[in-house]
Formats: structure tokens, C-alpha cells, sequence
């Protein structure tokens, strides 16, 4: 490691920046490294010496945008999701013509699967790092590049695969919106909502061609939906193998909204949001607790708990039951009860600490269906 010095004269030479591979915990990136001097003499305007920190930042060169960061640590603020390492610099005052006469660490930069670029591909990415007093003066800098592969679209490309999903998205949630044979207004104002939110943030330059394509699929959702012609396996194909779980999760999260929309949880919307989540290769169990957030707060779950003496009505009624409580049908008996024993204690736990009248029936409900489904399963393993 490097010594901080003070050396007159053209000793340390200027500051130059290298980096090698490392990993920080289980992240693969680089660890950056700078030697020379930190504070040249050419500047008049501040005092002889001073405190310094040593920011490092990374940038597209073609583009001269800056590249961003998905780990919140690395980030210049919050609501900047900017890449940016701060190092506090040398302990001690530092005065002109001081700075290193070896090579020090001074920031890590993660690898591009934890950055997002303003463009997919390859990108020539440019490491600046600088020097800066208290008042954020720039005392000196230095840069070194480093090419960069990058395979998911960048935030100035046209998302293909986002596009793509917001289209199926849009026709899977008419289909759920047109489940009970009618379209509630709320429910096509939920789907109307997503796309002009899609559009409104587009940028200008493909507008346009967002509008035009959500528009379509608006159109042709509703007229699918409408005559029950929605091919949901071949839709949900598409999404299946987008690596990107994020956009799943918007797809997702559209269709349980518009799920909700009418306040009644109805049985055909909970076999088709099911059919979608397995699909498109959502993890169930997340599945299941983004839907139960949005259960609670409904006006009314509509699930018959009515058992009746003739078989095929009594085995419609509980595959209606486990399907509002998450249970898969290639599950053992043995695995059913005990997701159920979970389920109860989840739900229960929430009972008598909510002072909404409709959220506590619904937990009420829910904890019924528990007690019909156990004495059902107590009957089934004898």
C-alpha cells in the first residue's frame, strides 16, 4: 500500500487510476486503485491544506451518461440511483503536492449485473475518480476505462421484453376482468390506469410507438377477453423465460389489482391468477402472499364453505377452499395440512388487531375455510 507523502516537484507525477478484479462478499466487480499526487500546486483559491474525500463514479463514454446502480449502498442518493463511492481520504490534512507513492484501494465497483447502463451491449465505460476538498473543489482527477457487457436493455433503449410484458399483462387482466361473464368499470379503469402511467413515462422518442402497441393490446384484450377466445397458455408463454423478474412482477401485480378492483375475490379470477402465476414461472409462495395483501381488503371473498352430501358439489366447493388458501393440487395431504397449520397462525395472528369490520370478517373467513379444509383432510387420511 501506498504512502501519503510530500514530495516537491515532479516526484509523485500525476494522479493515475488501474483497477484489478475482486469480490466483496458474494458480488463479483473491481477494486480501484489510484497513486500520484492528490493536490497539485496550480490551485490558488484554496487553503494550504485541507481535508479531501475521493469520489469515484462511472460513466458510458459514447453516450456520456451515467451508468447506475442497483445496490442502495452505491448509490449518490436514494431517489439518484446514480453509481457513487465515497472514500473519506487520508486521516490527516493533506497539503499541495501530497499524495501516493504506491498504489491504494480507494473503491469498489460491482459488476454489470448489479449496474444499469443507458444502453444494452457492450459499452465502453469510463472509471473517474476525484479528488475533492470540503466545499467540493476539485483538486484533482484521473480516469481509466473498462468495457463493459451489458445484457439487459439500458434505461434510454426501448424495453422489448418490458414492452412485451405490459401488452401480455394488459390482455391477461381483461381475461380476469371478463371472468364472471361481465367487465366492471373499475376493473377496465384499473387496466386503462396501467397503460397511460406506461406511456406518460415513456421517453418522447418512442412514445408514440408505446401508445400505439398498449392501445392494441387494450383493444384486443377486451375483444378477446369478451368472447373467451384469451389463449392465456400461449400468452404466459411468451413471459416465461424473460430472466427479468421484475416486469413479471409488474404483469403480476396488474392482474391482482384488477382482481381487486371489484371487491369480491371471485373463484374464476382465482383459478385464472393461479394458472398465470405457475406459467410465467412466478414463485408461488410470493405469489400467494402478494394475493393475500390484496384479500384482506376486499369487500367480500366469495367462496362457497357449503359441504354437501353429493360428491361432485362437495368436491367443488373444497377445491374452491384450497384454492384460496395457496394449496396446489399435486400436494400430499400430509402437506396440505401442514401449510394450513401455518396459514392459521398467519391469519390468526391478525385477528383482533385490525379495526376495519370488513378485514376482520375476511380473516374471519379465511380462518373458517381453515377449519372446513382440516376436518375435511382429518376425514380423507382415515
Amino acid at each position: 500500500m501506498g504512502f501519503l507523502r510530500s514530495i516537491f516537484g515532479m516526484g509523485l507525477g500525476s494522479l493515475s487510476a488501474k483497477y484489478q478484479a475482486n469480490k466483496e462478499g458474494e458480488i463479483d466487480g473491481i477494486d480501484v486503485f489510484i497513486k500520484g499526487n492528490l493536490y497539485p500546486t496550480q490551485y490558488s483559491n484554496v487553503p494550504p491544506s485541507c481535508r479531501i474525500s475521493i469520489v469515484t463514479s462511472i460513466h458510458d463514454i459514447d453516450s456520456d451518461e451515467p451508468i447506475l446502480s442497483k445496490i442502495n449502498d452505491l448509490k449518490m442518493a436514494p431517489d439518484i440511483p446514480i453509481y457513487y463511492f465515497n472514500n473519506p481520504g487520508p486521516n490527516s490534512l493533506i497539503s499541495q503536492d501530497m499524495g501516493y507513492d504506491d498504489w491504494v484501494p480507494i473503491a469498489f465497483i460491482p459488476d454489470e449485473t448489479h449496474l444499469e447502463s443507458p444502453y444494452k451491449g457492450t459499452r465502453n465505460v469510463k472509471i473517474l475518480v476525484e479528488c475533492l476538498t470540503s466545499d467540493e473543489i476539485i483538486l484533482s482527477r484521473t480516469s481509466t476505462n473498462k468495457m463493459m457487457y451489458f445484457d439487459e436493455s439500458g434505461y434510454l433503449d426501448l424495453d422489448e421484453e418490458r414492452l412485451l410484458t405490459q401488452e401480455t399483462a394488459i390482455e391477461l387482466a381483461a381475461d380476469i376482468a371478463y371472468s364472471d361473464g361481465n367487465l366492471d368499470k373499475k376493473e377496465g379503469n384499473i387496466i386503462k390506469e396501467f397503460a397511460k402511467q406506461i406511456i406518460e413515462f415513456s421517453l418522447d422518442k418512442y412514445k408514440g410507438k408505446v401508445k400505439r402497441r398498449l392501445n392494441r393490446a387494450i383493444e384486443t384484450g377486451f375483444i378477446q377477453a369478451k368472447n373467451r377466445k384469451t389463449n392465456r397458455l400461449l400468452l404466459t408463454s411468451k413471459i416465461k423465460d424473460i430472466s427479468n423478474l421484475g416486469v413479471k412482477e409488474d404483469l403480476l401485480n396488474l392482474c391482482l389489482d384488477v382482481m381487486a378492483g371489484d371487491g369480491v375475490a371471485d373463484e374464476n379470477e382465482l383459478r385464472i391468477l393461479e394458472e398465470i402465476a405457475t406459467n410465467i414461472g412466478y414463485d408461488y409462495k410470493e405469489y400467494i402472499s402478494q394475493r393475500d395483501k390484496r384479500m384482506i381488503g376486499l369487500d367480500t371473498l366469495s367462496v362457497s364453505t357449503n359441504v354437501s352430501d353429493d360428491d361432485n358439489s362437495s368436491s367443488s366447493v373444497i377445491l374452491s377452499m384450497e384454492r384460496t388458501m395457496g394449496i396446489k393440487l399435486d400436494w400430499t395431504i400430509e402437506e396440505k395440512q401442514k401449510h394450513l397449520k401455518k396459514e392459521f397462525r398467519k391469519w390468526n395472528s391478525r385477528r383482533g388487531s385490525l379495526k376495519d369490520k370488513k378485514k376482520e370478517a375476511n380473516i374471519q373467513k379465511m380462518l373458517d375455510i381453515i377449519g372446513k379444509l382440516m376436518n375435511h383432510y382429518k376425514k380423507e387420511s382415515k
